[in-house]
């Protein structure tokens, strides 16, 4: 077991969070490196039209130029959280380049929610103990995922599929706001999902209930 694990597994659902135990029936989707004009927008329509929720992990210098886009996904009840400034890999950054990275993206945020982001996810999945003690200090919550749908792979809509049938109660799927097969397949995706039994929320809904836990 890497150190990875070991955090994941010891480190409370308010500090780190990749699955948690539901015993709802609920797992959440996110996705990553947005907004991206044309996609973000479907995917709102998407998730709109299925009454499903979901978490966007938003890269700041892109929410600066589509603030209604940020607007929108609050507005619609989805979670907006904190992908960093501009997408630098934190290991080629020191702790004041990271704390810059992502507090440029909170401003972003906050100038345009009016609230303050929950979760916080590092550029390509990077967890380091530097970034769990900067979330600790800010009460956020580091978001990393359970379910990878290989998207960024540029992978068809039906591996995408394939990838997320994987997910059960309590996972984190990652997904990516800037791939047309993500945005085709969606639909399908959420589909099949609550054929399952299962039910797309947003990463608040794990955090608010108090009987998750970390797995």
């Amino acid at each position: 077991m890497n150190w990875k694990h070991l955090a994941d597994r010891l480190v409370p659902d308010a500090y780190l969070m990749s699955k948690v135990k539901a015993d709802g029936g609920r797992i959440a989707l996110t996705f990553d490196d947005g907004p991206y004009p044309g996609h973000t927008e479907e995917i709102l329509s998407i998730l709109k039209k299925a009454k499903a929720l979901a978490t966007f992990f938003v890269i700041g210098r892109q929410a600066a130029e589509r603030p209604d886009l940020i607007r929108r996904m609050v507005l619609e009840g989805h979670t907006v959280g904190n992908h960093s400034h501009s997408h630098r890999r934190l290991s080629e950054l020191n702790e004041d380049g990271m704390r810059q990275e992502f507090e440029r993206a909170e401003e972003v945020i906050q100038r345009v929610t009016g609230r303050p982001s929950r979760f916080i996810r590092p550029p390509y999945g990077e967890l380091s103990f530097r970034l769990l003690k900067y979330a600790f200090v800010r009460r956020q919550t580091v978001a990393l995922w359970s379910i990878d749908s290989f998207d960024w792979r540029d992978t068809s809509g039906e591996e995408i599929r394939g990838s997320v049938a994987r997910a059960e109660s309590g996972d984190v799927v990652l997904l990516h706001e800037d791939y047309a097969q993500t945005v085709r397949i969606l639909p399908q995706l959420i589909e099949d999902i609550r054929l399952r039994g299962l039910q797309p929320v947003n990463l608040e809904a794990f955090l608010n209930d108090d009987s998750n836990e970390n797995y």
